[in-house]
């Protein structure tokens, strides 16, 4: 009898801690701060929009595919689970460093995550996640700006300096104005043009690159450029309607002949009734009106038109795809020489291309520099982050962890082949409800 009450009372303890630990509100912690699960699910949410960027295809079930060698459901949670950590360190860095929000952050925070909020809100609340823990997440995101910027901005312990940065601008942002021949046929058929037809495009290009470096304004040569454009899609289609009028040629398809009321038997068209003077001297006048209207507003069109062709567009150099260009075409362009305009022969157009310098504009440094700093310094910031980490005594919820799986995260519509078993707000999600002693999926002692 002594032996079984023994037996009882230990299982009665075991339960005890058991539910102890069962308490699934929170998921890492120290003992100044916690990442509750609400955000962690955000993280969850953000880490598997992430991985959808880092597959071939968006097609079919994200989860049964690879991302770096990893299931993608391992990779999302993995990532998910840095992020908390890092979101512990972000925290008691910005307090450390003795950095503040101000009164103008916060309110413009305070917009940012409403708007953004509002966007999605639907989709974060179906996975559990309310307003409150995805503002606290916004919040940590831009602490986490902060602590950035003390490190690597003005002033900041590991400053990047101003030559540095107009050294990444230069080789990672370019400002461009183009334009283009292709040297096939824009019919339909993509049947190559005839050589002679190719070698007047190239002619034709490598003329508006003189012009350009000889300094003629750039609007000018677009202008001649457009006229040009013009004539061969006019020569196109008479080309086309020769050719419709070749095939039907059996006969005179000429429309007969119809006088008009009270026009004379022989064809004579000319009528014979007139509007009364007054009438006839109005419409002709609001006509040239009109038209004369019409004439200003097209021409202050073209000027316009004309005016931002002749701006620069700046492209950032690993957006290649982004832009839509054929592989290879960035590096070319950017070989291209600054400051002087030239023509790329490549296999299916001819492109003319005009770099400008994009550190002649001071604004773009300014424009530009917190990106530049992004694309210098991001991998190295998380390294910190994680070498922070390690030296904070970080507490993991393994009960926490393995109930929010990204399995099942709720995605939108357009994700919907992507499986799922119950929102986490389901009263029993899986086989056992979450409050009893033993979670679905047993995490690793």
């Amino acid at each position: 009898m002594k032996k079984f009450i023994a037996v009882l009372i230990t299982g009665l303890l075991l339960l005890s801690t058991t539910a102890c630990l069962a308490d699934t509100s929170w998921v890492v912690q120290t003992d100044d701060c916690t990442v509750t699960s609400g955000v962690y699910i955000g993280m969850l949410y953000f880490a598997y929009e992430e991985a959808a960027t880092m597959v071939e295809s968006s097609s079919g079930d994200l989860l049964k595919k690879k991302i770096d060698d990893l299931d993608a459901a391992t990779w999302i949670e993995d990532n998910a689970l840095t992020a908390a950590k890092r979101f512990i360190a972000v925290e008691t860095k910005f307090d450390e460093l003795g950095l503040d929000i101000s009164e103008d952050e916060q309110s413009d925070l305070d917009l940012f995550a409403e708007s953004k909020w509002k966007e999605s809100s639907q989709d974060y609340l179906d996975n559990g996640m309310n307003q409150d823990s995805f503002t606290t997440f916004m919040t940590n995101f831009f602490k986490s700006s902060k602590v950035f910027d003390s490190i690597y901005g003005e002033k900041g312990s590991k400053e990047v300096t101003e030559a540095e940065l107009a050294s990444a601008l230069k080789d990672n942002y370019t400002p461009i104005r183009m334009l283009s021949r292709y040297k096939f046929k824009l019919d339909g058929t993509g049947e190559p043009l005839e050589d002679e037809v190719i070698d007047e495009y190239k002619a034709e290009l490598d003329g508006y690159a003189k012009r350009i470096n000889a300094g003629e304004e750039y609007a000018d040569v677009m202008a001649d450029y457009n006229e040009k454009s013009a004539e061969i899609k006019a020569e196109a289609a008479a080309a086309e309607e020769a050719a419709a009028e070749a095939a039907a040629e059996d006969g005179d398809f000429a429309d007969p002949a119809v006088p008009d009321e009270g026009g004379d038997d022989d064809g004579d068209t000319s009528t014979t009734t007139q509007a009364p003077e007054n009438d006839t001297t109005t419409a002709a006048a609001d006509d040239a009106d009109d038209d004369t209207a019409a004439d200003d507003e097209t021409a202050a069109a073209d000027d316009e038109e004309a005016d931002a062709a002749a701006q620069y567009s700046i492209i950032e150099k690993s957006q290649e795809a982004g832009y839509g260009f054929p592989e290879g075409l960035m590096d070319e362009i950017f070989a291209a020489p600054v400051g002087k305009a030239s023509v790329l022969d490549l296999e299916e157009y001819f492109i003319l291309i005009d770099r400008g310098d994009i550190t002649e504009d001071e604004e773009n440094l300014d424009n530009y520099k917190g990106a530049i700093l992004d694309m210098l310094k991001s991998d190295e910031f998380d390294e910190q982050l994680d070498a922070w980490v390690e030296e904070l005594s970080v507490s993991e919820n393994k009960w926490s962890i393995s109930r929010y799986k990204a399995k099942n995260l709720i995605m939108p519509k357009a994700q919907e082949e992507v499986p799922y078993d119950y929102p986490y707000d389901v009263e029993i999600p899986y086989d056992e409800p979450y409050d009893v002693e033993i979670p679905y999926d047993e995490p690793d002692s």
